[in-house]
């Protein structure tokens, strides 16, 4: 720590070396969070940190201009690490252009300012030679910092540097370690407390681990599954029965170990995060519908989803140390496989690089964002009897492609952002569909849709499709759009009758302020979205909401400052988007658990105004196409746990820039 704040004379590369799991990227994690201020939660997890546009709470100042984190691996994308860097340093670099210009503009960027950058898991030399004219010899304490498993790369990276090289750790402190994992939920002493049969064993478990922190953190994670008995724990030290005195080799045994002792249908949906990109965020709604759609989830007796088994399967991966959550706040919403287990993945898939056209039997088309021709598409429609997920979004198709197959099998279809105006026949007679993302499609009839659980993008305009909604009984998100239609009081009493909603969206010119009336206090509704002004307007918004709702987005709803103000008290509401509408006050006290506000077309607003003890926990801040928008202090004055404000469509003056500076709040920058 003392070395990466210590004045230089010229910017400075320090690397820390060593081998596979012995905690390169942890220790990399927590100087770098400090370095910025920031308090480090988790310590020896095995996992990946947080980015530096990532959550983390601290009043102290960065001792830092702009910080990056850039995962590196084994075979890197140049202009992917450039976009990594240009995002959490606020650069808005032209991707576009070649590398050469690319390097030249984000070293012009970066001339003036004292940077941090830490690059992680460099593999290759060439690497380091084709990022470091991107980064000036500035005088002002600049430092990138590295982790290899290579002395070579160290050296290459900085001559005249001497690299920090990590050492297992001692036997205590690995017990202890391991102990922290094997009882989550109980402190050291607790943990302990075990008969000394079980203590011993223990310590001959973590022993074989080599002192190396990612190996006990598996290992740890495997036997939290495990009952807390003699004959388990010796069964598996059993196991173990290698001669192998090689730390990096032992760990990578444990590694295999604990995949290994998976339920064979969970094994397979780990191997299957192997056809994600290494360090991506993985959509959890995404991956559970995948893993549905290419049949590894079981389907559990009774009326259990198997959305909700995937789930079960996801957290025991977590839990065992094999995935990591990805966390905003109390918030979910992605996870990443360990690195490690990345070349462990490609080694037990025994991959086979045929074509997917050339599969007799699909069950997955997944090409969102690529441009498919519909030809190549077309070729496959005669392979489709069993898929099950069917994902077209933002691939500029004008037609549907595979009007001449049937889909028996079908469960997940996505057409946003298409240009996609009909589905043939079959889609709305398949019972099996459980999710359905529409483009703005007006549907001849959804009765039989029965299973339809997700069902979004559709637009309504008559009697038969409001009425039709009492047919889909377990549906729990619901997005529609309305279209000149009167049919408010049919389209209210069946969404009255859908008790599982949870999440709901609903988007017209006007919107009856009986729908809010009705709708919003719906009691396992936790998330409630309406664009179009609200007629005829409501006086105390809070009366009309659920006191377990926690996310509420309004656009163009017309409703003024005093029936904004009423949502203060919600004491559940942790997320809130406002566009196109009154500005939002804050007395004091209000707001106490909103994690994240978003702001948008705000076109008269200059400064956010807020009173002491609002907003006590907010955590993010967004604010797009606020055109005059030039101050924060108010926020950042009263609100101590903000960490990360985000622009979009507009200005970024320096004021804004040294405020949120000295209060070690991360600024993201968005042209559009």
């Amino acid at each position: 720590m003392e070395r990466l704040l210590q004045p230089t004379e010229h910017r400075e590369v320090i690397v820390i070396v060593g081998m596979g799991g012995i905690g390169k990227t942890t220790l990399a994690s927590l100087v770098f969070n400090k370095a910025r201020g920031v308090e480090e939660r988790n310590t020896w997890s095995g996992q990946a940190p947080p980015k530096a546009t990532d959550p983390g709470s601290s009043s102290k100042r960065s001792h830092f201009d702009v910080c990056a984190w850039v995962p590196v691996g084994q075979d890197p994308d140049t202009l992917h690490l450039f976009s990594t860097i240009s995002i959490q340093i606020g650069a808005n670099l032209d991707l576009s252009r070649d590398v050469a210009e690319i390097k030249h503009h984000m070293f012009t960027f970066l001339l003036d300012k004292r940077y941090l950058i830490v690059l992680d898991d460099v593999w290759r030399e060439e690497t380091w030679h084709e990022l470091v004219d991107a980064f000036p010899m500035s005088t002002n304490g600049s430092k990138i910092l590295m982790t290899t498993r290579s002395k070579v790369i160290a050296i290459s990276a900085d001559p005249a540097s001497y690299p920090h090289e990590l050492n297992p750790l001692s036997d205590e402190v690995s017990f202890h370690l391991f102990l922290s994992k094997v009882f989550p939920n109980s402190n050291l002493n607790q943990a302990m407390s075990y008969p000394p049969l079980m203590e011993d064993l223990g310590r001959q478990l973590s022993k074989k681990c080599g002192g190396l922190p990612l190996a006990l953190v598996v290992l740890g994670g495997l036997l939290s599954a495990k009952e807390k008995k003699h004959d388990v724990w010796s069964s598996i030290l059993n196991s173990m029965n290698w001669n192998d005195n090689e730390a990096e080799k032992q760990c990578l045994k444990i590694l295999a170990l604990s995949y290994d002792d998976l339920p064979y249908r969970m094994k397979l949906c780990f191997l299957y995060l192997g056809a994600f990109r290494e360090e991506s965020e993985i959509s959890i709604s995404k991956l559970t519908k995948l893993w549905i759609g290419d049949d590894l989830i079981p389907q559990q007796s009774g009326r259990r989803r198997k959305e909700d088994t995937a789930t079960d399967y996801l957290n025991e991966l977590i839990q065992r140390c094999l995935v990591q959550p990805v966390l905003l706040k109390h918030k979910q919403r992605s996870t990443r496989v360990i690195r490690p287990f990345f070349p462990l993945i490609f080694r037990w898939c025994r991959i086979n690089w045929q074509t997917v056209w050339s599969m007799p039997y699909i069950r997955v088309i997944e090409v969102e964002g690529l441009m498919m021709p519909t030809d190549a598409l077309r070729s496959i429609q005669s392979s489709l009897i069993h898929l099950r997920y069917l994902c077209l979004r933002n691939t500029q198709l004008v037609a549907f492609p595979f009007n001449e197959s049937k889909f028996p099998s079908l469960q997940t279809l996505d057409i946003r952002e298409t240009s996609v105006k009909k589905l043939p026949d079959t889609i709305w007679a398949l019972k099996t569909l459980r999710h359905l993302y529409l483009n703005g499609m007006e549907p001849p009839s959804i009765r039989c849709l029965t299973n339809l659980q997700t069902f979004c993008g559709v637009l309504v305009s008559n009697d038969q499709i409001a009425m039709e909604f009492l047919t889909l009984k377990d549906l729990r998100k619901l997005q529609i759009e309305l279209k000149a239609w009167n049919g408010y009081p049919l389209l209210v009493k069946s969404l009255k009758l859908l008790l599982a909603l949870t999440s709901f969206k609903l988007s017209s010119t006007e919107i009856s302020s009986e729908v809010i009336n009705k709708i919003a206090h719906h009691s396992p509704l936790r998330k409630l979205h309406l664009q179009g002004m609200l007629h005829p307007p409501v006086l105390t918004l809070s009366e009309y909401f659920s006191d377990y709702i926690t996310s509420i987005t309004l656009s163009a709803s017309r409703i003024g400052t005093d029936q904004l103000k009423t949502l203060g008290s919600l004491t559940c509401l942790w997320e809130l988007k406002l566009k196109d509408d009154a500005l939002l006050p804050c007395p004091q006290h209000s707001f106490p658990q909103l994690g994240y506000l978003k702001i948008s077309s705000l076109t008269n607003l200059e400064a956010f105004r807020i009173e002491r003890g609002a907003f006590s926990n907010l955590v993010r801040f967004s604010v797009h196409y606020c055109s005059k928008f030039r101050s924060i202090i108010d926020v950042l004055e009263h609100t101590t746990s903000l960490q990360v404000l985000k622009l979009k469509g507009m200005e970024l003056l320096p004021d804004i820039t040294d405020s949120c500076r000295n209060k070690n709040v991360s600024v993201i920058t968005m042209a559009y």
